[in-house]
């Protein structure tokens, strides 16, 4: 595994991969653009205004892209809140505050249709799938809703054992402060390898052609999203549907990834299947394995599979929309790290506190066991390889994660603060009327701003500025809980339903790297403004330089991937919960409040 992802040929390979390694609907958007004249027009509602093109101008993405705030103040200021435009050779009407619940929780409008219009993915994604595939099949919003989110427990422990073990071999560990030339791509490598031992067990997932395909699925699926470049929206989807559609699929290069899922794992399926039968002669209880690939095989009659390639069609499907979405989150987390470097130790503080009380609770409970051993007359337990193990006192576990209450303000703040302006496209499958007696005719589309949601004055004096602390102790305002005010993961019945995951991998990933670094920031300090404002859908790959917890550097700074001279002095360094003293990190002696104030004062004095 680790050979794969250090080798330099792959890591070449994967910075052209990389550029695709955004969620379903932005790898839509983004396609979008390589389409024309698309079938679907205006809503027939005359009442809705139309924007202005500029002279000369026969589309308005030039004009959104200059300034996408400007544009969308001045179109609301002109317009109102629902307005037309043209925008990625589509014909929408935006929808924005205080309408955008009306579309987001009206099952009349629908955002696969949507997607399907100028991308034919619904022809791509069945032509993987032997079942499921029937128009408005639930199967894999159940799968991660119904088996991915209730495992989270389950899951926790080789998604953080996984991610530590691979932060040390991608971003480095040592002490010295290095410069991290791809993070997106070394994120991918990592949720890629987390994906993989979640989905397909920790037997098939050490099989290094899982986790490449796993990594390179979105390649091939991105490549039949840009397909058809310079041709019109009709020529493009009659192409999809006839590789995808009339020939079985078999132009699909998303088949030689189900395969080889399919060959890594049936060897130990029926290993696993000897071993069960071996028990139930002997009598005894068969552990099954924790894993997505095993729970599907035995609710295989429940969701209607007919075999095992067409459960592993569907973890394929599952990993494109949940992996690369994550992705671009977790680099996006990592940004803001370093944008926003006043907030590090407030984060780092928080998780040193729970897991300090995560300890005593734990030695309370050891000591416990040994009085009620010592008062009834028999041995002390021994606790190293149980649940109770000192070793696992520190270790970051889903109690941990749900006790962030600091971390999970931080990135709900990131989620609204960094957004498309439009996004979340719907299509209408009948005429809906709104609340303010405009209407959305049937066939027409819709595209939220989410803009007018997340900067919404009402929320504020503060809403343009980023105060990732603001919804501490305010439970309605989890980074979980869709709102008015965070769409991002959409509302009501169609809510991603993937968002627990990877909430959960984000808090653990930026659990475990501020572990290491205490301080994250942009080689080119000029970068950062575009970074957090660029488009999803096109990410920006910004060098960061990282300063480890435990050193001072006195000499010049690593490169990841390259071997260039350093020097570092090590300074005193202890386990998680002692304090650590640098002359490059903060004092990690003071209370929790007080690195809280400390912060807010950073930010006042700013």
């Amino acid at each position: 595994m680790s050979g794969f992802l250090t080798d330099p040929e792959t890591r070449k390979i994967l910075r052209a991969a990389i550029p695709v390694t955004v969620g379903l609907a932005s790898l839509a958007y983004l396609a979008v653009k390589l389409t024309t004249k698309p079938s679907s027009g205006f809503t027939s509602d005359k009442s809705i205004p139309t924007v202005r093109l500029r002279k000369g101008e026969s589309v308005h993405d030039i004009e959104y892209r200059e300034n996408p705030e400007q544009f969308i103040e001045f179109c609301e200021k002109t317009y109102g809140p629902i307005f037309n435009i043209y925008l990625t050779n589509q014909k929408l009407t935006v929808v924005g505050h205080p309408y955008v619940k009306e579309v987001l929780t009206n099952k009349n409008f629908n955002s696969t249709d949507a997607l399907d219009e100028v991308t034919g993915l619904r022809k791509y994604s069945a032509s993987i799938v032997k079942s499921n595939y029937e128009l408005d099949n639930m199967t894999m919003h159940e799968l991660l809703r119904d088996v991915v989110t209730p495992k989270m427990q389950l899951f926790t422990e080789r998604i953080v054992e996984h991610l530590d073990l691979t932060l040390g071999y991608t971003f480095g560990g040592g002490f010295e402060t290095k410069v991290v030339d791809n993070p997106q791509g070394l994120v991918y490598q990592i949720i890629a390898g987390a994906m993989a031992k979640v989905f397909m067990g920790m037997e098939i997932a050490q099989d290094p052609k899982v986790t490449e395909s796993f990594i390179f699925c979105t390649r091939d699926f991105g490549q039949m999203l840009t397909a058809g470049l310079h041709t019109k929206s009709s020529w493009k989807l009659f192409s999809v549907n006839t590789k995808y559609g009339y020939l079985d699929g078999v132009l699909n290069p998303l088949h030689k990834h189900v395969q080889t899922l399919v060959t890594a794992s049936t060897p130990v399926i029926l290993e696993r299947r000897r071993c069960e039968a071996e028990c139930q002669e002997k009598g005894i209880p068969y552990e099954r394995p924790v894993d997505i690939l095993q729970i599907l095989l035995d609710e295989s009659d429940k969701y209607g599979f007919v075999d095992l390639e067409d459960i592993c069609g569907h973890i394929m499907l599952t990993v494109l929309a949940a992996v690369h979405s994550t992705v671009d989150a977790c680099t996006n987390m990592l940004y803001f790290f370093a944008a926003y470097p006043q907030y590090a130790e407030t984060l780092y503080n928080e998780q040193r506190d729970i897991l300090d009380e995560q300890a005593q609770e734990r030695e309370k409970e050891r000591a416990k066991l040994v009085a009620k051993a010592n008062e009834q007359g028999v041995a002390a337990p021994e606790f190293v390889g149980t649940d109770l193990d000192p070793k696992k006192d520190l270790e970051v576990c889903t109690s941990t994660v749900r006790k962030m209450v600091y971390f999970d303000s931080y990135l709900r703040e990131v989620f609204r603060y960094r957004s498309v302006k439009f996004n979340l496209t719907h299509k209408a499958r009948k005429t809906v009327v709104l609340s303010n007696g405009q209407y959305i005719s049937k066939g027409s589309k819709v595209i939220i701003n989410m803009h007018s949601a997340h900067y919404n004055p009402e929320l504020g004096e503060d809403v343009n500025e980023f105060k990732p602390f603001k919804y501490v102790g305010q439970t309605a305002k989890s980074v979980l809980k869709p709102a008015t005010d965070m769409i991002t993961f959409g509302m009501g019945a169609h809510a991603c339903p993937g968002r627990f995951l990877a909430i959960s991998e984000m808090k653990i990933l930026g659990t475990l790297f501020l572990q290491r670094y205490s301080r994250v920031a942009f080689k080119d300090p000029e970068a950062t403004r575009r970074t957090l404002t660029e488009f999803i859908g096109e990410p920006q790959t910004q060098p960061l330089i990282l300063t480890s917890r435990h050193h001072t550097c006195t000499g010049e700074v690593t490169s990841v991937g390259e071997v260039t001279s350093v020097s570092a002095t090590k300074t005193t360094t202890t386990t998680a919960t002692s304090t650590t003293t640098t002359t490059t990190t903060a004092s990690s002696s003071g209370s929790f409040s007080a690195s809280v104030e400390s912060s807010s004062a950073t930010v006042a004095a700013a």
